[in-house]
C-alpha cells in the first residue's frame, strides 16, 4: 500500500494547505506524479547535449553551404564570411558548455523558502495553458500564411512552457521547501528566489531549443538551395528589355522559370537568416543568464540584510536590557 505522504516535507506541507478537492489539483497531482526530479533532470540534460551538439553541426553545415555557393557563385568573400560565422558558434559551443556546468551547480546549493505552494502552482497551470494556445496558434498562422519557419516556432514554443510548467511543480528537486511559518517578508524574497532558479532551470531547455531550431533551418535552407532552378539567362534579361514583341512570345516558360527561381531563393534566404539569429540567440542565453543570476543574487543579499535590521537592533536591545538588569 502506498504511504499517505511522500518522505518530503514540502509534500507534508501541501497536505495541510487542504488541496486535493479541485479538478486543477487532480492534474496538478498526476504531472507531479509522472513528470518527477528524474524527468525534469533528465530533460535538462538531454536538451543541454542537443545544444552543444547542435552547435557543431550548424558549424559544419554552414561551412559546407558556404563552400558550395562560394564555388557556384565564383565569390571567395562568402566561403570567408561563412568559415568566420562557424568559428563564432563553435567559440559560443565552448562558453555555453561551461557556463551550463556552473548553472547546473547553482541550482542544487541555492536554497529558497514559500509559505505555500498556491502561486508556483497557479504559474504552472497558467505556463501549460500558454504552451498549448501558443501551439495551436503559430500552427494555425503557420498554414494561413504559407509560413512554414511558424512550425518551428509552434513546437519550440510548447516545449518550453511545457517544461517550465513542470519544473514549475518539482518545488522539491529545486530544493525550495514549503515553510507555512514563513513571514511575508520572507515570502518575497522567496518568491524572487524562486524566479531565479526558474531562470536557471529553463536556460538549459531553452539553449536547446533554439539551437536545434536554429540547425534544422539552416539545414532546410542548405536543401532547398542545392536544388535551386536555373536562374534565367542574361540573354533573357536582354530580350525583355529591348524586344517586347519577342519578350511577348517567351513569357510563359520563362516567367515561370523565374518565378519558380525567385520562390526558391526567398525560402532559402527566409531559413538561413531565421536559422542564424535562432543560433546566436541560443549561444549567447547561456551567457546572458549567468549575467543575470550573478546580480540577482547580490540584489538578494542586500535585501536580505535589509530586511534583518530590525530584527538585529531588537536583540541588541535586549542583550543591552540583559545587561543593565544585571
Amino acid at each position: 500500500m502506498k504511504a499517505a505522504f511522500e518522505n518530503s516535507p514540502t509534500t507534508f506541507a501541501r497536505s495541510r494547505e487542504g488541496v486535493g478537492g479541485h479538478v486543477f489539483d487532480v492534474i496538478l497531482g498526476l504531472l507531479r506524479q509522472y513528470f518527477g526530479s528524474e524527468f525534469i533532470n533528465g530533460t535538462l540534460r538531454l536538451f543541454s547535449l542537443c545544444g552543444q551538439f547542435g552547435l557543431w553541426a550548424s558549424a559544419a553545415v554552414v561551412i559546407v553551404a558556404g563552400l558550395t555557393a562560394g564555388l557556384r557563385h565564383s565569390d571567395s568573400n562568402q566561403v570567408f564570411l561563412e568559415i568566420l560565422f562557424a568559428a563564432v558558434l563553435v567559440i559560443l559551443q565552448y562558453v555555453a558548455s561551461r557556463l551550463l556546468f556552473v548553472l547546473e551547480r547553482w541550482d542544487r546549493l541555492v536554497h529558497a523558502q514559500l509559505g505555500s505552494s498556491a502561486p508556483t502552482d497557479g504559474l504552472s497551470l497558467i505556463s501549460l495553458f500558454l504552451g498549448v494556445m501558443g501551439l495551436v496558434s503559430f500552427t494555425v498562422v503557420a498554414f494561413r500564411s504559407g509560413t512554414p519557419n511558424l512550425l518551428f516556432v509552434a513546437l519550440g514554443v510548447f516545449i518550453v512552457f511545457a517544461y517550465l510548467s513542470l519544473s514549475m511543480l518539482n518545488l522539491e528537486g529545486m530544493n525550495i521547501a514549503i515553510v507555512p511559518e514563513t513571514s511575508p517578508a520572507e515570502e518575497a524574497l522567496g518568491l524572487l528566489q524562486f524566479c531565479f532558479k526558474m531562470m536557471l532551470r529553463i536556460t538549459p531547455v531553452l539553449f536547446g531549443t533554439l539551437i536545434l531550431l536554429g540547425f534544422f533551418q539552416l539545414l532546410a535552407a542548405w536543401i532547398i538551395s542545392s536544388g535551386e532552378v536555373r536562374e534565367p539567362s542574361p540573354g533573357y534579361y536582354q530580350v525583355k528589355a529591348w524586344d517586347p514583341l519577342e519578350s511577348r512570345s517567351l513569357a510563359p516558360d520563362d516567367d515561370q522559370e523565374l518565378s519558380n527561381s525567385l520562390n526558391v531563393r526567398a525560402i532559402s534566404r527566409a531559413f538561413e537568416a531565421a536559422g542564424r539569429v535562432f543560433l546566436i540567440l541560443g549561444g549567447l542565453f547561456p551567457v546572458s543568464t549567468y549575467l543575470l543570476f550573478v546580480l540577482g543574487q547580490l540584489g538578494l543579499a542586500l535585501l536580505a540584510s535589509i530586511l534583518a535590521i530590525p530584527s538585529r537592533l531588537e536583540q541588541l536591545e535586549r542583550e543591552r536590557s540583559e545587561v543593565t538588569d544585571v
